[in-house]
């Protein structure tokens, strides 16, 4: 079985009191349609949930503002990825806790247990960075990491 390219994929997010993208995580099943599992957290502060779809062409999206390859899942390991972090605790009632902290969480906790799928080198810091950079590229006009086959940005890594 192939591995699945793991991603973080930032949207525009519009209203929020402290953010400007809303962060999901992201399974490439299908590279060339950007197609994936999308896993993340939905709703407010006080009504988060966490929330899991299929997507197909995650770039046509009018919010889409790229992503991060953070690691690879092995395609038979899907549903057990799904599990991990859906147990993920949700902070509802924090202003300061939202969607970007529960990918984090997300990754250190598939990192803690060695599972393998997160690749050497990952941080928020490193992520940030890479994500920022990618906004950049959404807002110049060039190309995503979904145009770029979701290729590794070897920048600190």
């Amino acid at each position: 079985m192939a591995d699945l390219p793991l991603v973080v994929v930032q949207y525009e997010l519009y209203g929020h009191v402290r953010r400007s993208e809303h962060w999901v995580l992201a399974a490439v099943t299908d590279i060339e349609t950007a197609s994936a599992r999308v896993l993340n957290i939905i709703g407010g502060t006080d009504t988060f949930q966490f929330n899991a779809k299929d997507v197909r062409g995650m770039g046509r999206s009018r919010t889409y503002l790229g992503g991060v390859l953070v690691g690879t899942v092995p395609q038979n390991k899907l549903p057990a990825l799904e599990q991990w972090v859906r147990a993920i605790p949700i902070h509802r009632g924090q202003p300061t806790w939202d969607c970007q902290n529960w990918v984090i969480e997300a990754i250190r906790e598939l990192r803690m247990d060695n599972r393998g799928i997160v690749l050497k080198g990952i941080s928020e810091a490193h992520i940030r960075e890479c994500l920022a950079e990618e906004k950049e590229r959404a807002e110049t006009g060039e190309s995503l990491i979904h145009e770029r086959g979701f290729d590794m940005v070897k920048k600190n890594i």
